[in-house]
This record gives structure tokens, C-alpha cells and sequence, in this order.
């Protein structure tokens, strides 16, 4: 689980299309945030009297305590991309939370923006990859690391750690050559 190498090439053995990559780095960051969104009735879980917490547009919610999981382990995995991604996460959680109290009808419309990504997932593994989705076979897996995946695709676009892109593809083209072997 905290292998970080391991973990990025078990998510990328199953995202090795540029499309299939392409709709994950839009989807599935569209399906955490309309999951915060979802999850935001929970209101405040606690509350802290502080002149600092009160200028921010963050609420001690589900969605804030669930982005400060995901960074606390993006954190422990990869130290400088999970820095890079915390104000992302947390960020995600107050755009969700502020969305759900100011839109209309913010359920029905974080439900289904939530529907289509996941069907667009879906389809871009079926059409483009040719396989199942990574949660089929290690759901944990695929739900905790799909927001660090996509968002070290973006930083990979940009030059980041290139010797752990090169041995992060390297992996990931053995196992995909394996799998297709396989079928």
C-alpha cells in the first residue's frame, strides 16, 4: 500500500492509451470533486473558533476530512507531488461545499456529471485499452490512487521526476505486453 512505485505501475498497467489517459485526467478528478459535492450535506463535522479558519471557505466537512486522507497518503507516497496536490484536494472540497450551498439543484447536477464521467471512464477502458477498469480488480487501489495518478500524468507532461517517468512507463509496457500476451 505504500509502495509508490508499485502502486503507479499496477494504476498505469490499466491506463497506457493516451485517450483512455486523456478522459482520466478529466474524469476522474470530476468524479472526487462530485463526490465531495455529494457528500457535502454531511455540514460541519466540528468546529473551531478561529479568525483564520473564518476567513477561508473551508467547512470541517466529510469532503474536507477526506481530501485531508488523500493527501496524508499522496503525501507519504510521494512527498513533493502530494505538497503540489493538498491545496488541489482541499481546494476541491471548499469549490464542492460551496457549490452545493449557492447551485440549484446541486445533488441532481453533481449525480449526474458524476454518471457520465464514470461511463466515460468506462468506455475509453473498453475502446481504447481493451480491459476492465483497475477497480475490478483492486477497488482500494484504484479509488486512492487515481486523483495522484492523473495528477502525475499532468506533472509528467511537465517534466517532472523524468527518470521515474521513464521506469514508471518501462513497467507499465511490460505489463500491458503481458497482459495482452495473456488474453
Amino acid at each position: 500500500v505504500f509502495d509508490f512505485e508499485k502502486q503507479l505501475v499496477f494504476y498505469g498497467s490499466y491506463h497506457s492509451h493516451r485517450i483512455n489517459v486523456l478522459c482520466h485526467v478529466v474524469c476522474v478528478p470530476l468524479i472526487l470533486w462530485t463526490a465531495f459535492v455529494m457528500t457535502s450535506p454531511s455540514g460541519p463535522i466540528m468546529t473551531v473558533e478561529s479568525e483564520l479558519l473564518a476567513k477561508l471557505p473551508i467547512v470541517l466537512n466529510v469532503p474536507f476530512f477526506v481530501s485531508l486522507l488523500y493527501a496524508s497518503y499522496y503525501l507519504t507516497l510521494e512527498p513533493i507531488a502530494g505538497f503540489l496536490m493538498t491545496p488541489v484536494l482541499i481546494g476541491m472540497a471548499a469549490t464542492a461545499t460551496t457549490f452545493y450551498e449557492t447551485a440549484d439543484h446541486p445533488i441532481q447536477t453533481a449525480f449526474a456529471l458524476h454518471a457520465f464521467a464514470w461511463v466515460a471512464q468506462i468506455f475509453t477502458h473498453q475502446v481504447f485499452e481493451k480491459r476492465s477498469p483497475a477497480l475490478l480488480d483492486n477497488l482500494f487501489q484504484a479509488l486512492a490512487l487515481a486523483p495522484l495518478f492523473v495528477f502525475l500524468e499532468v506533472l509528467f507532461f511537465f517534466g517532472y521526476r523524468p527518470a521515474l517517468k521513464k521506469r514508471f512507463q518501462n513497467e507499465v509496457g511490460i505489463n500491458v505486453t503481458k497482459f495482452r500476451r495473456e488474453r
